[in-house]
């Protein structure tokens, strides 16, 4: 469910939440497992303000809980809070130039993980796989339409 509306002529607000119920019927081994890479929740919200016609701010976080990386549900990757934020002038001339930040609380989390078996069915001496996601980004973006 999402909702998104302007509460003024310069803000804007969203806001969405996702739940999700997932379970194995009749598969082998997982019955009654929840499926892989499915969060049961996911929320955002944020909004927009427009400081004057040429500049705006805005800022966004969401929540992802954490899923299930397998069908036996024996891994997981980590639940995790981003916060990101922007800020844009745009002129009537093209010239727009924006700034961003993401995961500005520089929020560590395995957003993978994955237990490594050769095409054997061995272990070659470690556990597990994991990609660690996006750390704190910060950047910039300019561009001049003629």
């Amino acid at each position: 469910m999402a909702i998104e509306g302007d509460v003024s002529e310069a803000l804007s607000l969203f806001g969405a939440v996702a739940v999700v119920e997932t379970e194995f019927k009749e598969f082998e081994d997982a019955d009654g497992n929840a499926f892989p890479f499915a969060s049961p929740l996911t929320v955002s919200l944020g909004g927009r303000y427009a400081i004057t016609p040429e500049w705006s701010i805005a800022v966004d976080a969401s929540y992802t809980a954490a899923a299930f990386q397998d069908v036996e549900n024996s891994i997981e990757d980590d639940s995790r809070w981003l916060l990101n934020a922007e800020l844009t002038y745009e002129n009537e001339d093209g010239l727009l130039v924006w700034v961003y930040g993401r995961n500005l609380l520089d929020e560590t989390y395995a957003d993978f993980r994955s237990e490594f078996v050769d095409q054997f069915g061995v272990s070659p001496g470690f556990d597990n796989i994991v990609r660690i996601g996006e750390p704190c980004t910060l950047g910039a973006f300019v561009q001049k339409t003629f």
